[in-house]
This record gives C-alpha cells, structure tokens and sequence, in this order.
C-alpha cells in the first residue's frame, strides 16, 4: 500500500489554534512524500509496545500550531503508553 502525504499551507490569518475552523479551499496544498508499508511486522502487539507519538514534540524546520488540544493529546497519550508497557 502506498499513501500519500499531503499538507495544506495556511495564509496569513488562518486559524491555527481551532481545528474545527477549516481553512478556505484555495490554499495551497503540498505532497510531503509518500509512506509505503511494504511488510508486515512478525510480532506486531510487541512492536507496537514501542510506538509513541507525541503531537507536540518539536523537530527541526517545523512549528508546533498554537492549538491547544495538542497538550491535551500528549498529556493522554503519555499515560497510555506506560500503561501499554504493563
């Protein structure tokens, strides 16, 4: 299976803090890549053990959105995690 990644790019006053205001139509969008699963893992429950996600976590060239229900999400998945450890 093969996806591709896409992401819209916002204009000067868009809002970035409300996912549930949507942004006009005409704004660009851009194919970062494309994400192909090509196997399967042998042991899935056990990898996914070691699968976090932290929407929040700031990485080189991009910007975190000002939308607060990020910190929401990590505080969530932080406890889901450790608790997926037991």
């Amino acid at each position: 299976m093969r996806y591709r990644l896409m992401a819209q790019v916002a204009a000067a006053g868009d809002p970035t803090d409300d996912p549930t205001k949507a942004w006009p139509e005409d704004r660009p969008q851009v194919e970062l890549g494309t994400i192909s699963v090509t196997r399967l893992v042998p042991d899935s429950a056990t990898a996914e053990r070691k699968v976090g996600f932290l929407p929040n976590r700031k990485l080189p060239g991009l910007a975190v959105s000002d939308d607060p229900f990020l910190g929401t999400r990590a505080d969530v998945y932080g406890i889901a995690f450790p608790a997926r450890q037991q």
